[in-house]
């Protein structure tokens, strides 16, 4: 069974005007209180222009 996760997702830049390129960025920390709350890896999506 897999572990609860929170995922945390910020833009940059933020705020963002329409048609400007946008950076989302996603980290996954493990949610269970008998883990340590350290970051995973986290990725980048940016969409093509």
């Amino acid at each position: 069974m897999a572990s609860p996760t929170v995922t945390l997702v910020t833009a940059a830049p933020n705020p963002a005007v329409a048609g400007q390129s946008v950076t989302l960025t996603a980290t996954v920390i493990p949610s269970a209180p008998e883990r340590p709350r350290a970051p995973s890896p986290s990725w980048s999506a940016a969409a093509p222009r």
